[in-house]
């Protein structure tokens, strides 16, 4: 053997370590990545709501139905869940709402928007405003609440997931 056979074995066998510790690297970085990406939650995902399964936005309008002779006033809270927080009638917690009021009967839409990975929850609270002991009927979709109590109170919550 020469010398420039023994300079040169050598490094091609350096360049091949160096080759395979790099290729290595590289294979087990792409694992761990990937199994971080799993983890965490961030797979991919094909299309947005309602056909896909990417997060996204979500609406639902609600049909709130309310049934008395007398004066009333109705007050609406939306929750980004699916169920009502403790205190749902107070507003503590909610991110929308809104009063709407009339005499005798009324239909009223409401529309609530969140993250189609929450679900939505809407509740209603209405109030007679007179002294009657006639019944106050308030029905969001097929949740009913009634009261017959002068300037009693009905109230009712319902949630949807998409």
């Amino acid at each position: 053997m020469n010398v420039e056979q023994m300079t040169t074995q050598p490094r091609a066998t350096r360049r091949r370590t160096i080759a395979v510790i790099v290729l290595t690297v590289v294979i087990v970085t792409a694992g761990i990545y990937a199994i971080w990406m799993y983890q965490v939650g961030q797979t991919s995902c094909s299309g947005y709501p309602p056909g896909g399964n990417c997060p996204g936005s979500y609406t639902y309008t609600f049909v709130v139905s309310i049934n008395y002779t007398g004066p009333w006033r109705a007050t609406n809270y939306g929750y980004h869940s699916v169920g009502a927080p403790s205190g749902s009638f107070d507003g503590g917690g909610n991110y929308t709402g809104g009063v709407f009021a009339g005499t005798g009967s009324r239909t009223q839409q409401v529309s609530l928007s969140g993250p189609n990975t929450n679900g939505l929850t809407l509740c209603v609270q209405a109030q007679k405003l007179d002294s009657s002991n006639a019944t106050l009927s308030l029905g969001i979709g097929l949740r009913p609440s009634n009261t017959s109590i002068p300037f009693g109170r009905a109230q009712a919550c319902i949630g949807v997931v998409p």
